[in-house]
């Protein structure tokens, strides 16, 4: 399905007749969409609460959306797109009626499947639930709702670990009568269904299969969602209603299910017999977030450190310590992101700030320097030669895992790394400079002055709510939103963006629309 060239040129077309001050007001709200999508999650910073995050987040969607529908889906379909803004565009797009325009309405529908399908579970039903708040139920969200979660081969387990959510989504799918009627059908054997019945179960569920899908799993599936206990052969739903007399008959549950129903049913049992019980059903994620508490209850739990992403890994060694392997893991995945960037250099000069303010909020704690060092580990792959200075060197005696103290005071470094003879230099940071305030800035407009056009870029992690977008260290410079390793090349098109409206948003749709196809 080609994207209707049409519809993108007309796009164009009115881009280029605006006026400078209109076409500005474009530039600041796709400069502000480009560094909160790659940075914004749904959690406080050092500097900001959770609600001002979330309050300037939605206003920057609302702008886009404003502006051009079709530009805004464009914009989503960059890489590097973080799981919060999906969740706050689709509930925009399903909010709003699809009007004409870049996209047809089919392609619109498959940007939106694609969105919902690349969330995790648990945030996808979170979509759906703020969908059921916010009293979006037309047919187009109702379709999404079925179509993500019917057909799918883990529904049996998703039963058990959402079961309330998965309740509410669908009771605001088929309505509450609806849910109580599919309820009944399905607590009684399937042979005793009449033909009144047995339409509805087609029309509601089966039709949502493929023809070689296991209709059994999905018909206990949804009745043990809606409430049944009785007549159940899917092991895991039956292990779910036999833990609750016997915890031993759940240990092929998941780890926080059968948690649940020990801290219900079986208070006297300790906590760790539930981790020795579930220790073959971790996941990846449960793996290394219970290092710590399997330590505490003398359970082994092994994890490869291949399988975590680098941001993970680097918090993880902050809490628990670096090890050899975790250093090879880190190093290789460096090198693979290195080879898919566009771009290598000779000789970089890479300044890390490890100040206080990088280890974050208590809900994303080590969050912005693990992505810092991960960059750092990137940037330095990318390139032959490379040095790299810490804002706070005293506290940099580990050079993977340097500690994060003292205040932000970048110029100087800036400076060093300037006198020499480097291809670029870059600067990571969340761009609160207070030691002293704006003297970076200073120093870049003297170099400048100078005529030192020794290329800039700072690359930061962290969305300020205040800014709507990035904290930048001085206009002198390139920005480069980064919360993940692997997108450090969507900062390219964002720098286009700051020289040339027009020609960016041509090579974003170009970049972007083919996606659908």
């Amino acid at each position: 399905m080609e994207v209707q060239i049409g519809g993108r040129s007309a796009f164009l077309q009115r881009l280029s007749a605006l006026s400078a001050a209109e076409k500005g007001r474009v530039a600041r709200v796709v400069l502000s969409f480009f560094d909160l999508a790659a940075t914004a999650t749904a959690r406080a910073t050092f500097y900001n609460s959770k609600s001002e995050q979330v309050n300037a987040v939605h206003t920057i969607h609302d702008e886009l959306l404003a502006i051009d529908r079709g530009l805004y889906a464009a914009a989503l379909l960059l890489p590097g797109l973080t799981d919060f803004n999906k969740q706050v565009a689709i509930l925009r797009m399903l909010a709003q009626p699809y009007d004409s325009g870049l996209l047809t309405a089919e392609q619109e529908a498959l940007l939106l499947a694609k969105l919902i399908l690349e969330l995790p579970v648990q945030r996808r039903l979170n979509v759906f639930l703020d969908l059921k708040n916010n009293r979006v139920n037309n047919s187009r969200s109702r379709k999404f709702i079925l179509t993500s979660i019917l057909p799918s081969a883990r529904l049996v387990s998703w039963a058990v670990k959402y079961r309330g959510k998965l309740a509410a989504v669908l009771e605001h799918a088929w309505g509450k009568r609806g849910c109580s009627i599919l309820a009944a059908i399905l607590a009684k054997p399937r042979a005793e269904w009449n033909s009144k019945e047995q339409g509805i179960v087609r029309d509601r569920l089966l039709k949502y299969l493929d023809r070689d899908a296991n209709e059994q799993a999905l018909l206990e599936s949804i009745g043990f969602i809606l409430g049944n206990e009785k007549n159940l052969h899917e092991p895991l739903l039956t292990a779910y209603v036999e833990a609750k007399q016997d915890l031993s008959k759940g240990r092929r549950l998941p780890y926080e299910v059968l948690e649940g129903i020990r801290s219900t049913y079986h208070k006297n049992v300790s906590s760790s017999t539930v981790l020795e019980l579930t220790k073959a059903q971790l996941t990846k994620g449960q793996r290394l977030a219970l290092q710590r508490k399997a330590a505490e209850a003398q359970v082994e739990l092994q994890f490869n450190p291949f399988d975590y992403d680098p941001v993970r890994l680097y918090i993880y060694a902050y809490e628990r310590g670096m090890t050899e392997d975790i250093a090879r893991a880190l190093e290789q995945k460096a090198q693979a992101i290195a080879a898919s960037l566009p771009q290598r250099y000779e000789n970089i000069v890479i300044i890390v700030d490890n100040s206080m303010s990088m280890t974050g909020s208590d809900s994303q704690r080590l969050r912005p320097i693990a992505v810092a060092l991960a960059v750092r580990d990137v940037l330095r792959a990318a390139s032959s030669g490379s040095s790299v200075l810490y804002s706070s060197p005293a506290v940099a005696t580990e050079t993977m895992l340097p500690r994060c103290e003292g205040h932000t005071a970048l110029a100087e470094l800036l400076l060093a790394g300037l006198r020499s003879k480097v291809d670029a230099v870059f600067v990571i940071s969340d761009g609160y400079e207070n030691a002293t305030a704006g003297r970076f800035n200073e120093v870049m407009h003297l170099v400048r002055g100078l005529g030192i056009r020794t290329p800039v870029f700072q690359v930061n992690p962290v969305m300020a709510a205040e800014a709507i977008g990035l904290r930048r260290l001085s206009a002198e410079i390139a920005l480069l939103p980064v919360s993940d390793p692997q997108a450090l090349g969507v900062g390219m098109i964002r720098g286009l963006l700051e020289a040339d409206l027009e020609l960016a948003c041509r090579n974003l749709l170009e970049y972007s629309l083919p996606l659908l196809n």
